[in-house]
């Protein structure tokens, strides 16, 4: 009886000690799951960060590569303005430096034309000149002012001439608008006169 009671008691002992284990389990288990959590958390974040700050380059790359692209050789006009005069005396028109305006219409159309067709790696000088330029009232309340401008073209290298163009414009005004019509004459004139340049390269090839 005796020795019943001793492995009773035994056995009492070892179950007590085994609930004892599971309770300080699960009580570590309840502890470390927040720990858990959050280092997986920030795991996570940093490597969120690192895929965001990678993709900042990439975008610079890519942004390089096409800056590089844009300043190519390739991105020289072909055409280029040689100098500006004018035929008409400066100092009886309404338009104050005349040719200085004529040079940056020049060189505003040459800017925005389009080349593309041209022969490769040729390059051209444009000389121009305005052949007149006035104003001439239509009656008490309207005038008109009439503009036509030269340029000629020159191959760059060999400096002979290929063509001469003309433009010409005309623009209706208030009468008290000489200036202002005038103006507008010369950069309609400049205009197609610039327009008609690159057909006139080609067909002097």
């Amino acid at each position: 009886m005796a020795i019943s009671r001793i492995q009773r008691d035994a056995q009492d002992r070892a179950a007590e000690s085994a609930r004892c284990k599971r309770r300080a389990r699960r009580l570590l288990a309840i502890i470390a799951a927040p720990a858990v959590a959050a280092l997986i958390a920030a795991t996570a974040s940093a490597e969120s960060g690192k895929a965001k700050s990678s993709e900042p380059n990439e975008t610079s790359g890519r942004n390089s590569k096409t800056t590089n692209e844009k300043k190519g050789p390739g991105a020289a006009l072909p055409v280029s303005l040689a100098e500006v005069a004018s035929r008409v005396d400066e100092a009886a028109l309404a338009v104050e430096n005349a040719t200085e305006v004529l040079r940056s219409d020049v060189e505003a159309e040459i800017a925005a034309a389009d080349w593309s067709k041209l022969p490769p790696r040729r390059h051209y000088k444009l000389s121009a000149s305005i052949v007149s330029l006035r104003a001439e009232s239509l009656d008490k309340k309207t005038l008109r002012a009439t503009c036509t401008v030269s340029v000629s073209i020159r191959d760059a290298k060999r400096n002979n001439l290929l063509a001469i163009l003309e433009g010409r414009a005309n623009v209706t005004d208030m009468a008290s608008a000489s200036a202002r019509a005038q103006r507008d004459a010369l950069q309609g004139a400049v205009r197609g006169a610039i327009a008609a340049v690159p057909e006139a390269i080609r067909q002097a090839q």
